[in-house]
């Protein structure tokens, strides 16, 4: 509970610093973090009211109470509301004030917003983002074990797809073996279905695996993750089966060293789009810079995307805990794709990477 409170305690702090009176956080990755609570989305709003004056308010379904430890209930004004109640009139009441300034965090259903706003018409509206994204872009110490967890037990449930071999399958075959492996690995694979493009699919960075039948020389791209204890892993490697062209083998290098000049510009007090250009620099250099069409990376931690993002114009200055991946890619249309991400953090003075899967070009069956 210790740790949740010193959450609590920052977003106040950052309420008052900012001159935002209230934060209400609804049930999503936010609340998680805020709460430690699992709580299911659905039409019956739970959420949790930081003030800036320091207090905390938890409001939820009177039939839902029993799910909330008692030692959160110790440290929070529990409001809970029945069925034919109308809750967001009960959010509106504890604020108090017509003209108060309440920031939302950035995952609340637009249907509770807008009913908020109707029951409070003198209210002003921020963007919970500008309170919880400075907190949860850092990590603590036992977020980075369980993202470290969560990073060895992808790569477990990789080496083992890779093991067996993967000519003759279709992309969809490939993906749902590797849905059971992640499962064996200890992984949370819900909604996490993971990218398989082989050969000229490949080219397509979000391709959607279909019942093409992989074939000896083609490129695999395999992007996937899961989760561990809510925090998610986030991986892509790019096979080739059988022997590669020279073609592969020279894009293949050139991901590489991007990937690797990504990571060796990584400190604390540089720039997001800093990093972005390191990695870019190597592909554009090699004339491949117009099939490098994504961002660099982006910020991993109980959401597999979040702050911050690593791509050109973003200024944001890195800090020391910050986690985000490193994923530079080729991708050469009618051909193959080429991809590598690893996942990072920012050290006191560099950076450690959570993913140790070789990052050399593998050659499987």
């Amino acid at each position: 509970m210790d740790t949740f409170l010193r959450r609590w305690r920052r977003a106040q702090e950052e309420l008052g610093r900012q001159g935002v009176d209230h934060l209400l956080v609804t049930h999503s990755s936010d609340f998680y973090y805020l709460t430690g609570l699992p709580i299911k989305a659905s039409e019956r709003i739970t959420g949790l009211l930081l003030s800036a004056d320091g207090a905390a308010r938890l409001i939820l379904p009177h039939f839902e109470l029993a799910r909330v430890p008692k030692a959160l209930q110790a440290e929070v004004d529990v409001h809970t509301w029945e069925e034919t109640d109308d809750p967001l009139r009960r959010i509106a009441d504890l604020v108090g004030k017509s003209n108060t300034k309440m920031a939302v965090s950035d995952q609340t259903w637009s249907v509770f917003l807008v009913g908020l706003q109707d029951r409070m018409p003198g209210g002003a509206w921020v963007s919970g983002a500008r309170i919880l994204t400075p907190l949860r872009a850092v990590k603590d110490e036992t977020e980075i074990r369980l993202l470290r967890e969560a990073q060895q037990k992808a790569e477990v449930a990789l080496g083992n797809l890779l093991a067996r071999g993967l000519a003759g399958k279709t992309e969809r075959q490939a993906a749902a073996e590797l849905v059971t492996l992640r499962q064996e690995a200890g992984l949370d694979t819900a909604g996490s279905v993971g990218i398989v493009g082989a050969g000229p699919n490949g080219a397509s960075p979000h391709h959607l695996n279909s019942d093409r039948v992989i074939q000896k020389g083609d490129a695999i791209v395999i992007d996937f993750g899961g989760g561990h204890h809510g925090y998610r892993a986030d991986i892509t490697r790019t096979p080739h089966v059988g022997p590669p062209s020279a073609e592969f083998a020279e894009v293949y290098e050139k991901v590489r060293r991007a990937n690797a000049a990504a990571f060796a510009a990584i400190r604390p007090g540089v720039t997001c789009a800093s990093i972005d250009a390191a990695g870019r620099k190597v592909i554009d250099d090699a004339g491949y810079g117009a099939y490098f069409t994504h961002r660099l990376g982006h910020g991993i931690g109980l959401d597999g995307h979040e702050e911050p993002y690593i791509l050109a114009g973003n200024e944001t200055v890195l800090h020391a805990g910050t986690t985000f991946s490193d994923e530079p890619g080729i991708y050469l249309p009618d051909k193959f794709g080429v991809r590598i991400e690893d996942i990072v953090v920012v050290t006191g003075t560099g950076a450690d990477s959570l993913t140790t899967f070789p990052r050399e070009l593998q050659i499987i069956d």
